[in-house]
C-alpha cells in the first residue's frame, strides 16, 4: 500500500469515527503495518468492520490486516506449483503444464489404438519419446474418418 492510500484509509476511519485522532505518529504506525498489504483488501476489512457487530469501536490497524496475505505472500503462493496427475499416463505435473500435456496424451492414446488396428503396435513409452511434430504427423495420417463417425450417435 502506498502512503497516499494509507492516508485515504485513515481519512475513511476519521470520517466514520469522528473521535479518531489522526497525527503523524498514527500515520507512521498505520503505514508501517499496512505498507505490505493490498489497499482494496484493507478497505474491504474496514467496510466489514463499519457494518459489523463491533461498528461502535474504532478499528485498530491490526484488525484490518488480520487474516490478509501480504503482497509478497500472494506472489509466493501464486508461484507455488500446484501438482495434478494425468489420468491417462499417471504422470504428475504443474497445473500450468496440464492442458498442453493432456492434449498430447490424448493424441498418444489415440495413436496407440490406431497402431494396434494396423498391426504396428507402438507403446506409450515409444510414442512419448517422439517430438510433437511427429505425433501430429502420425495423428494426421491416422485421424478418424468422418464416415466412420457418422454411425456414432451423440449422447
Amino acid at each position: 500500500m502506498k502512503s497516499k492510500e494509507v492516508r485515504e484509509l485513515l481519512d475513511n476511519v476519521k470520517y466514520h469515527y469522528q473521535t479518531f485522532v489522526m497525527n503523524d505518529k498514527i500515520f507512521e504506525t498505520w503505514y508501517e503495518v499496512c505498507k505490505d498489504y493490498d489497499f482494496e483488501e484493507v478497505m474491504e476489512k474496514l467496510v466489514d468492520h463499519i457494518t459489523g457487530e463491533d461498528y461502535k469501536e474504532i478499528p485498530k490497524v491490526y484488525q484490518l490486516v488480520k487474516h490478509l496475505n501480504t503482497t509478497e505472500e500472494k506472489t509466493i503462493k501464486a508461484k507455488a506449483e500446484i501438482q495434478v496427475c494425468c489420468n491417462l499416463c499417471k504422470k504428475w505435473m504443474d497445473v500450468k503444464e496440464y492442458e498442453r500435456h493432456y492434449g498430447r496424451c490424448l493424441d498418444i492414446e489415440y495413436l496407440i489404438g490406431q497402431s494396434e488396428k494396423v498391426g504396428k503396435s507402438m507403446s506409450r513409452i515409444e510414442l512419448s519419446k517422439l517430438p510433437q511434430t511427429q505425433i501430429q504427423a502420425l495423428y494426421e495420417k491416422y485421424k478418424p474418418n468422418l464416415k466412420e463417425l457418422k454411425g456414432i450417435k451423440s449422447l
